[in-house]
């Protein structure tokens, strides 16, 4: 007896189906370089070479998600990462998705997590350019819950941001937070969903623009788990990264849904997604 195999086999989708300028993956241990048990580089997979250089002593652990899944976990004493990103002050969008998690619940104290920095917050100068940055942070004060800040041009209206008050993080849990940057505006996603940006002290379209048209000269690489403010690195309190992309194009629905799918799956994190979600249930293919 013989056997006829036809048809074609059906790979899954990933990020190495679309242009990314930095992609780290805690599951891939491979990528991960340790030292004395903190990790020194998270190697970048988007053929880039725009690996993660270690400050502090990160540490990696197999199972340091809410989920049981992998994460490289900063202890918020001085911890971080840092991308040196060719281009990165010419690019027309930072399109920045991760899968995070953080020991402090949002509106904790003042700043219960850095998520991301790039350039230079509130320096004390407050004159363009040296004064240039964009950051996806959480705190409490004027903003409650989830809040992106941007400083820009305007030295009358000072430090710019957009926030949430209708979306809180949950403390030691897993979460897919996607921020948009662009001179199309700012964008918050959470989870797959959009999250509205509604509060008193907003930038709007016109000033929120671009990295390409705002500068950023104090500093071009892009921290995770640290923002630069007036010169300065600030780290955030403890917090853990399982996965990091970013585009320098914003990517449309179709591959922002299919890359949203992606990480759900992955991860563990099917059940925050909403309901009408297409990769709710079925795992993107390309």
């Amino acid at each position: 007896m013989s056997w006829i195999i036809t048809g074609t086999q059906k790979n899954n989708w990933t990020p190495a189906d679309i242009d990314t300028a930095l992609w780290l993956d805690a599951a891939d241990a491979s990528t991960i370089t340790e030292s004395g048990g903190a990790v020194t580089t998270w190697t970048d997979k988007s053929g880039n070479g725009h690996n993660a250089t270690a400050a502090g002593n990160p540490t990696y652990s197999a199972t340091g998600m809410s989920t049981n899944k992998p994460a490289v976990q900063l202890d918020g004493t001085g911890d971080s990462f840092t991308s040196s990103i060719t281009g990165i002050g010419s690019f027309n969008a930072l399109d920045v998705y991760m899968v995070t998690q953080t020991t402090a619940a949002a509106a904790a104290d003042t700043s219960s997590a850095l998520f991301w920095g790039y350039g230079n917050l509130g320096s004390s100068s407050g004159i363009y350019p040296s004064a240039r940055g964009q950051a996806l942070v959480s705190g409490t004060g004027v903003l409650s819950g989830e809040s992106i800040v941007t400083f820009f041009e305007s030295t009358s209206f000072g430090l710019g941001r957009l926030g949430s008050n209708s979306y809180a993080r949950a403390a030691n849990t897993a979460q897919i937070l996607n921020s948009k940057n662009s001179t199309n505006g700012t964008l918050l996603f959470a989870n797959g969903l959009q999250i509205e940006l509604n509060l008193a002290n907003q930038i709007t379209t016109s000033t929120n623009t671009a990295p390409s048209s705002t500068g950023y000269a104090t500093d071009s690489d892009l921290h995770f788990g640290a923002v630069r403010f007036s010169g300065a690195l600030g780290y955030s309190p403890a917090i853990k990264f399982a996965e990091v992309i970013v585009s320098s194009t914003l990517l449309r629905t179709t591959n922002r849904q299919k890359l949203e799918g992606y990480l759900a799956h992955k991860w563990g994190l099917t059940a925050n997604l909403p309901a009408d979600h297409p990769y709710k249930t079925a795992v993107p293919v390309p």
